[in-house]
């Protein structure tokens, strides 16, 4: 491993924004962000934030609401889509530079919620908001969900004013818990190997992560987000978000891994598309979703249903390449599941099943 060093900062703004995922997220939509605790002590960390940080405005839902591929927007609109600009100098006041840019937030929201839209098409969805209503009420979300984009879209200015009072608010108040909770962040250092994080990493994932050793590798440690997992890499270097408790996450994952559920993988290639996609897979390593449209002739909903359907069946993986999402095979998942399925093979002459 080449020279390792710690960068607070990072971590930290991930930290800020995981106090409003945690405030405005149920416990289900969490599970692929928590360990898979007691539910008693789930809670008393939930509530435990809820104290610490109190009153936040229902209208930032959408800013911090996660996604069915456990996205939120404003994640990836001032976080891990600006990692390669911020670099080493990755500070609060770049992300609060970011939200002063009303329009471009417009722009970006429209596009999160609704990843199938071209760019010319969420130009013409801007201009005329009847357009947007119906495109809303249309859509697959929830009756909640859906009146909370139509608030958002006719009152979008003075939401985003809020949302950047909101955070340099909860920074203050962040900034007492951060130092009171320090001693967390200095047990992590003592004792993180991170050889064995990585190692577990790529069992968990199936990816061979490949750190460049001439070039410097920056962790950034996470209090709030404590069992998060996550690499950057850029030009100078590479940036590792981990949580303090990030192992206990990746001793379960490895776990579940090692046991495939035979009837969730029957669904999972159970349509021809979904096979095909496999296929597609074993040559092409990567695809994006565009890719898949074009490949098998369906539509962006389509293909987005397969993808979801494949990828809580844990045959796929996904990661981000700046605003796409690129999805490969799970070689791990099917190294483990042909080990299960050898018990059904032929027996061995005096073999007992």
């Amino acid at each position: 491993m080449g020279d390792i060093k710690f960068s607070m900062t990072p971590g930290y703004i991930l930290d800020l924004m995981y106090i409003f995922i945690f405030h405005f997220n149920n416990q289900e939509q969490l599970r692929n962000y928590l360990i898979q605790k007691s539910a008693k002590e789930n809670r008393e960390f939930f509530d435990h934030l809820e104290y610490e940080f109190s009153q936040i405005p229902d209208d930032l839902l959408l800013f911090f609401y996660l996604k069915e591929d456990k996205k939120c927007f404003l994640l990836q609109y001032c976080f891990y889509n600006n990692f390669r600009i911020y670099q080493e100098d990755f500070q609060f006041e770049n992300m609060q530079k970011d939200l002063l840019d009303i329009e471009n937030i417009l722009s970006s929201m429209i596009q999160f919620f609704f990843p199938q839209l071209r760019p010319e098409e969420i130009d013409q969805y801007r201009e005329d908001f009847k357009k947007l209503i119906n495109l809303i009420n249309d859509s697959q979300y929830s009756d909640f969900i859906k009146v909370k984009l139509c608030l958002f879209f006719t009152n979008y200015e003075s939401i985003i004013r809020k949302l950047n009072y909101e955070l340099i608010s909860k920074e203050a108040l962040f900034r007492q818990y951060y130092d009171k909770n320090y001693v967390q962040i200095a047990d992590f250092q003592d004792n993180l190997i991170l050889d064995t994080v990585i190692q577990k990493m790529s069992k968990v994932d199936g990816n061979e992560y490949i750190i460049d050793s001439k070039l410097p590798i920056y962790v950034c440690p996470c209090i709030i987000a404590r069992d998060n997992v996550n690499i950057c890499f850029w030009e100078k270097g590479t940036f590792i978000l981990l949580g303090v408790e990030c192992e206990s996450l990746l001793d379960y994952l490895q776990e579940r891994v090692r046991v495939p559920e035979l009837d969730v993988f029957g669904t999972a290639i159970s349509e021809k598309n979904r096979v095909g996609i496999l296929n597609a897979l074993l040559t092409r390593d990567e695809m994006t979703i565009r890719e898949i449209e074009k490949m098998f002739d369906i539509s962006n909903t389509n293909a987005y249903y397969h993808l979801n359907l494949m990828l809580k069946a844990n045959v796929l993986n996904v990661r981000n390449e700046g605003r796409a999402m690129l999805y490969s095979l799970n070689r791990s998942y099917f190294d483990t599941l042909s080990e299960v399925l050898k018990i059904y093979g032929t027996r061995k002459r005096g073999e007992k099943r």
